[in-house]
Formats: C-alpha cells, sequence, structure tokens
C-alpha cells in the first residue's frame, strides 16, 4: 500500500523508515499523536493526581475526628464516675451525720433547723453531748450544781475516772519513775513528761487540762541494753601495737660513696645536692682519689673541665661548712659508729 496522508483523522503515517519491527507482532508503524490529545492526557493525570491528594486528606480528617471522638467519650466517662463517686461519698457522709443525730424532729425532718438558723446535721444536740460526757460529769460533780470547783481534773479527757480508782489500779509495774500528781489526775513520769492512764492502759499527755493521746501501752515490751567491757589488755589494737614494738627496726645509718662520674652528669650532680636534707640517715664519703682526680682535670677546657670546676667547689664549700653529711677519706676507711651501717655506691649497695 502506497504511503498516503490521512485528512479525516488527522494523523499522519510513517514511511518506510519509521516501520520497526517486532518479534512477536510484526511490523510496527509509529504514528506521531497531535498536541491536543498530548495536553488532554496531561490534564487527566494532573486531576487524577489532584482527586488522590483529596481522598488521602480526607481519610487523614476522618481518623482525626474519630481519635477526637474516642478521645472525649473517655473524659466523658472518666468524670462520670468521679460525679458518681462523689455523690455516693456525700450520701454516706449525709447518713453518717443523720446516725449521730439524736434530736427528737430529725427522725421526722433531718434538715430541721434550729433557732440558730443552722440545720439540725450540722448543729450537734444537747442530748448528744450529754450522752457522750454525762458520765464524767456525774462522776465528778458539776461546778453549777454542787459549787465547788474540780479544778479542771479529769473533766476533759475521754479516760476519765475518780482519783480512789485510778490509786487502786496503780502505776505501770515495770518502771519506778511513776509519781501520783493531783493536779492531773494522772500518774506522772517526770523523766519523760508523760501521764498514764490506768483504766485504759493508755499514755499520753496533760496539759491546760486536756488529754493528748500518745499511744497505747504495750505490756510486752522490753528494753534493749548493751554494755562492753572496758579493759585495755584484752583490746587487740594494743596487741598489735606490741608485736610492731618488738620487731621494730633500729636506726639505719646509710654510706653513699661516690665516684668521679658522678660529677660529670647533670642529674646525678643535682642528685648530690638533696643529701643537704637527708642529715643523719645517709653520709656521703667522697675518696681522696676522687678528689685527686677532679683536681686534675678542672684544668681543662670545654664541658668537662667546667664539671670538674663544679665538683670541686661543691666538695670545698661542704668541707669548709663543717658540714657532718660529708666525708672526704681513702676508701678503705669506715668510721666506727654504733648505729648500722651500711653503704651504697651510685644508688646501688656495696657492702659494709
Amino acid at each position: 500500500m502506497p504511503e498516503a496522508n490521512v485528512s479525516n483523522a488527522g494523523l499522519k503515517v510513517a514511511g518506510a523508515s519509521d516501520v520497526c519491527s517486532s518479534p512477536e507482532n510484526g511490523p510496527v508503524h509509529v504514528v506521531d499523536l497531535p498536541k491536543e490529545h498530548a495536553e488532554e492526557d496531561a490534564r487527566e493525570e494532573d486531576l487524577q493526581r489532584k482527586q488522590r491528594r483529596h481522598k488521602s486528606r480526607v481519610s487523614q480528617a476522618r481518623t482525626s475526628i474519630i481519635a477526637l471522638k474516642n478521645d472525649i467519650k473517655d473524659k466523658s466517662q472518666k468524670l462520670l464516675k468521679q460525679l458518681s463517686l462523689r455523690t455516693s461519698l456525700m450520701l454516706r457522709h449525709r447518713e453518717r451525720r443523720e446516725s449521730f443525730s439524736t434530736d427528737e424532729n430529725s427522725e421526722d425532718d433531718p434538715y430541721n433547723t434550729n433557732k440558730d438558723g443552722r440545720s439540725s446535721l450540722d448543729a450537734p444536740s444537747q442530748k448528744q453531748d450529754d450522752d457522750r460526757w454525762g458520765d464524767h460529769r456525774r462522776s465528778l460533780g458539776s461546778t453549777s450544781c454542787s459549787g465547788q470547783s474540780t479544778g479542771g481534773r479529769l473533766s476533759n479527757g475521754p479516760f476519765a475516772a475518780d482519783e480512789r480508782s485510778m490509786r487502786e489500779i496503780g502505776p505501770p509495774a515495770d518502771d519506778a519513775d511513776w509519781v501520783w500528781d493531783d493536779a492531773s489526775g494522772y500518774y506522772h513520769n517526770p523523766v519523760s513528761g508523760m501521764y498514764y492512764d490506768g483504766r485504759s492502759g493508755l499514755m499520753g499527755y496533760y496539759r491546760d487540762g486536756q488529754w493528748v493521746h500518745y499511744q497505747p501501752r504495750k505490756s510486752d515490751h522490753r528494753r534493749i541494753t548493751a554494755s562492753t567491757r572496758i579493759n585495755a589488755r584484752n583490746s587487740k589494737v594494743q596487741l598489735k601495737k606490741s608485736i610492731l614494738q618488738e620487731h621494730a627496726i633500729s636506726p639505719v645509718l646509710w654510706f653513699a660513696v661516690v665516684d668521679t662520674s658522678c660529677f660529670f652528669c647533670e642529674e646525678e650532680f643535682a642528685a648530690l645536692q638533696y643529701f643537704k636534707k637527708m642529715q643523719g640517715s645517709v653520709i656521703l664519703v667522697i675518696p681522696l682519689a676522687v678528689v685527686r682526680e677532679l683536681d686534675t682535670l678542672k684544668r681543662e677546657e670545654g664541658k668537662k673541665g667546667h664539671d670538674a670546676r663544679a665538683g670541686v667547689r661543691f666538695i670545698a664549700e661542704a668541707l669548709q661548712s663543717g658540714a657532718m653529711w660529708l666525708r672526704a677519706q681513702q676508701h678503705h676507711e669506715h668510721p666506727a659508729n654504733h648505729w648500722r651501717r651500711d653503704s651504697v655506691s651510685c644508688g646501688r649497695p656495696c657492702g659494709r
């Protein structure tokens, strides 16, 4: 079929040079699409991309909204639980107050108000107060009835009793420091400052007519005591010290013999000057042969002569000052001394 331009479809068919072969389908003709179709394809791809973005954003918003709803639901449930707990506690408290109230009108109307304008639940009745403290007041007598003042003894505490019964019970048996106190009506311990109620077996403090509870008394309480023997003979430290004293070492006197090489080395010559600070433990012995050799070498020039002159000057100054830590003698001489004598040469022991 000859080449032709298709005007109806608006397509241009490639020539023989544009034909490519495929091993599966045979020859394939490449068709060039117009620009309008390419723009439409790009628009469709862009639209699809925007739709995908919109869908992802919508899904993220939905998940965030669901999480927020769950959070609000959990918080509301917690608040409801707290409110229910508070209401139950308030109801229990109200029931307890109603049970403690012994007023006649409280049975019919628990919220009845008194003359002061307060509820009967808020103000304890006089009957309740009489039931609580009436026994103690009847046992001791009231100041308004008898005209005699009790001095505040045993009338303000929950463990009130007359002096006769308290004296019959007596103080704690395991302690001899308790004495009877007429002002308070209790047994008093002047050492610890505490008071003891024999009827209840409790201890506390009694100040300004008020009883302050401390703790229940323990009948099986045991006092822990510890004692040590003071004896210097049985001390292990003293025994160890005596052993060290028996095997102690007597004072040692060291003799350091110096040769000529010590004066030509800067480090060794500097170390010799430290013997001044070790007086009484080290004596520096310089043989006369070393002195004669240094006297011969000091006439030379250079570093060797300089070191020899410094050594001679060091020995002369020490001998003129009368130092006991330096001696110039023959190498075979050993001065008599009552101390232990050892000698070293250049830092190494060389015999006695």
